[in-house]
């Protein structure tokens, strides 16, 4: 008798986990959009609006949201997504980081004096259906750090439209080192 008491309390124990797990699943999911971001190198570290996430899966409300992909020695993926059901999968592949970049992992405490020095990276990254304006971190601690900015639009169109964006965000292109990338002569 004492055993099916027993058997009959672990059975109701596991069956109450199982259904509070099952519940708190459908309220922590509901009325938000699985994101798959599938990653290269796998390891990567992502973060979404600065919290770091544990999973390439997550679920999240539709909204803005702005992704970071980073790992040592690759330079780092950031990019503002409008994530919905239509749009919930991210395909990210990180460069090898050339010589002389600085990516915000290295910077550590650094990287607040870069962004005081220069506050458009406070802005950055910029996603418009024509282009993306994102920036690189050059130099060391001994010789100060630069930052260039990248404007990535396979038109001309887009990149006269990140120019134009930049000077509405407040500042002087000119003020900047700017390199075009994805960038194919019109003239041919």
């Amino acid at each position: 008798m004492t055993k099916k008491i027993i058997l009959l309390t672990i059975s109701l124990v596991i069956v109450s986990l199982v259904t509070s797990y099952v519940v708190g699943q459908f309220v922590y999911r509901y009325g938000k959009v699985k994101l798959d971001i599938s990653l290269s190198p796998k390891d990567a570290k992502i973060t979404i609006n600065s919290e770091s996430v544990k999973s390439n899966n997550t679920y999240l409300k539709p909204g803005s949201y702005v992704i970071s992909v980073v790992k040592e020695g690759y330079l780092e993926y950031r990019k503002v997504y409008d994530i919905n059901q239509e749009n919930n999968k991210i395909l990210v592949k990180l460069e090898p980081k050339p010589e002389g970049v600085v990516s915000s992992l290295e910077l550590g405490d650094e990287y607040n004096k870069v962004i005081d020095k220069y506050p458009i990276t406070k802005k950055l990254p910029y996603s418009d259906f024509t282009y993306t304006i994102n920036y690189r971190v050059f130099g060391s601690v001994l010789n100060g750090y630069k930052v260039e900015l990248v404007i990535n639009s396979s038109n001309a169109i887009g990149r006269k439209m990140a120019i134009q964006e930049i000077k509405k965000l407040g500042y002087n292109p000119i003020d900047y080192k700017i390199e075009f990338i994805n960038f194919e002569n019109e003239i041919k």
